[in-house]
């Protein structure tokens, strides 16, 4: 797929391909779902789009629970004055700290509910070197990267095991955020580098995953368990991503 991985071909996807829409009887009543990120950006479209199919309870994972009541608000004002309303619950889920995913996923599987999919959204788009206090990792690699990389092989079990009891149930999604960058990345004299201006984040967090999914598909899950899957949303307007660009480059973000 030379074009493809092209720049070129990103800017061909990104404005003449429109991804189609879900059928219309899709419905997702009486189903359940998680949202990370979910208070704003990609993560609050995407809620508002599942509600809007009907979906039955939402779980909104953010760091900062009261900006996730105001989506909560939010999410419910936009659906039909006619429409069941959902259940929507805020829990806390703080991306910068270790023991906050550990805990999340214990009320997870404390709470008994059954997931049927999981959109792990949350992510920054640092455009400053920031430090995360916690980890002492860089925060965009923290976020992005490494709790979320522990939050799935966390969350993976739980699901599995709501298929073991409930074997007529749906099979639960775990769908993780990617990018499409990750195949403009370059290995110099195999070591990392950015002099060309792209980072090799993006292909990290891809190679771990497909690791992942090669090792869960592996196993005796193959055909019965969570489905794993890596999306490339590209960009979409609304975000947020500008939010700590500066230059013209920022002014591009906003459009």
């Amino acid at each position: 797929m030379p074009f493809y991985n092209t720049y070129p071909g990103f800017l061909y996807r990104q404005f003449l391909v429109c991804p189609s829409k879900a059928p219309t009887n899709t419905s997702l009543h009486e189903k359940a779902g998680l949202g990370t990120g979910s208070n704003t950006g990609l993560g609050y479209q995407a809620c508002s789009q599942l509600l809007g199919l009907g979906l039955s309870h939402l779980i909104v994972a953010v760091r900062n629970t009261s900006k996730g009541e105001a989506a909560r608000e939010s999410l419910l004002a936009s659906l039909p004055a006619s429409a069941k309303a959902p259940v929507i619950e805020i829990w806390q889920l703080d991306l910068g700290s270790y023991d906050s995913v550990i805990v999340f996923v214990e009320q997870l599987k404390q709470s008994k509910i059954q997931i049927d999919f999981a959109l792990l959204n949350a992510g920054v788009a640092n455009f400053n070197f920031t430090v995360n206090q916690s980890t002492s990792h860089e925060a965009t690699i923290q976020i992005n990267w490494l709790s979320t990389a522990l939050l799935t092989p966390l969350l993976l079990p739980v699901l599995d095991q709501q298929v073991a009891r409930h074997p007529y149930h749906s099979r639960p999604v775990i769908s993780i955020v990617g990018s499409e960058t990750a195949a403009w990345a370059k290995f110099m004299d195999a070591q990392i580098s950015t002099k060309e201006g792209v980072s090799l984040i993006n292909l990290l967090y891809q190679l771990f995953f497909l690791e992942l999914f090669h090792i869960h598909q592996s196993s005796a899950q193959r055909s019965k368990g969570t489905i794993l899957n890596l999306i490339k949303p590209g960009f979409c307007y609304g975000s947020e991503l500008h939010r700590t660009a500066e230059g013209a480059f920022g002014k591009v973000l906003v459009v």
